[in-house]
């Protein structure tokens, strides 16, 4: 994992400063959306797109959902004792679904052993017409704790959502609505607003329906620098709660070669 850190910080030295005619890669580091079942992410991750983004309409972020643009990604990271890879891809065709999955495996050394984690998702999704997204997702995730007397863990969730996207001249409203039944129940929302082709601001929240005391919401911005760089950055808090204590953050930097 050391080794692919190293690969990984070459590539976005090489790239981020080079003008191209054609882009199917992307290069992320950073952590964002850390309270999401099935977009957190921390670390570096590397996609493919299977074609090219040059060029294409939409903002730069949304340009692979825009023009279904199959896309695979691998992720990880490796901090002191705990491992963590991922690999994620995503399928359009040409009767307006959209299937995605990821598989995730951690690895956390202890004292008295290695804990494990494993996660997989498969999300179908339908587009009913140019602006709306209807699908359900599924997560199975499996804990192994090797500490003595503790029991292994398991859980089953299932996620329906609803998207409305709706981007004329680069600009306009891509909202989402998201429910999760497992052990707990959350709601999850996101509303984002394209200003333009590089910039959008967006407001995301999370809430437990059986604890509405466990919630937080966060404020983002993103700015692309031309077809080739991105900033996101955002803070989030708990709705409700005086003290303005920070609760989640975002901060990742993206680039496209």
């Amino acid at each position: 994992m050391r080794l692919l850190n190293l690969v990984s910080i070459s590539l976005l030295t090489s790239f981020c400063c080079t003008a191209q005619d054609t882009t199917h890669h992307q290069f992320d580091i950073g952590f964002s959306d850390i309270r999401d079942f099935d977009d957190r992410f921390f670390g570096m991750r590397y996609r493919y797109y299977f074609d090219n983004l040059i060029n294409k309409e939409g903002p730069h972020k949304l340009i692979p959902y825009l023009n279904q643009i199959d896309s695979i990604t691998v992720s990880g990271f490796s901090i002191d004792d705990v491992d963590h890879l991922a690999i994620h891809a995503e399928k359009f065709t040409e009767d307006n679904l959209i299937l995605s999955g990821y598989i995730k495996y951690i690895q956390d050394d202890v004292y008295h052993g290695k804990d494990k984690y494993y996660e997989t998702s498969i999300t179908l999704g339908q587009k009913l017409s140019e602006n709306l997204q209807v699908g359900i997702s599924g997560f199975y995730n499996y804990e192994k704790n090797n500490q003595v007397n503790t029991p292994s863990d398991s859980e089953f969730t299932v996620g329906p959502y609803i998207r409305w996207t709706s981007i004329e001249n680069s600009q306009g409203w891509d909202l989402e609505l998201k429910q999760y039944s497992g052990k707990k129940e959350y709601i999850q929302t996101q509303a984002a607003y394209y200003i333009n082709k590089q910039w959008s601001l967006s407001l995301s929240s999370s809430v437990e329906m059986d604890d509405f005391d466990n919630n937080n919401i966060e404020i983002k911005t993103e700015y692309w620098f031309g077809d080739i760089a991105s900033l996101r950055f955002g803070l989030g808090t708990k709705f409700g709660d005086g003290s303005g204590d920070i609760k989640s953050a975002t901060l990742l930097t993206s680039i496209r070669f």
